[in-house]
């Protein structure tokens, strides 16, 4: 399901121990067709925002990034 080339991104996540993605969709098109290609993720964990400031702050909550 999805595009593939979401699809391979998210084996590579996988494969990679990837834990934490944050994704930035104003449209709740681009929210839907991101939330389907991830059903594949089994160890990371995704938030969807609607701007960056939003991820940043995410990101920094879970220790990824320091603002």
């Amino acid at each position: 399901m999805g595009v593939p080339y979401l699809n391979k991104l998210n084996e590579w996540s996988n494969d990679n121990n990837q834990k934490y993605e944050a994704v930035i969709c104003s449209m709740s098109l681009q929210k839907s067709m991101v939330e389907k290609s991830h059903m594949a993720f089994t160890n990371v964990e995704t938030s969807i925002f609607e701007n960056r400031e939003q991820a940043y702050d995410w990101l920094s909550s879970v220790g990824v990034i320091k603002i």
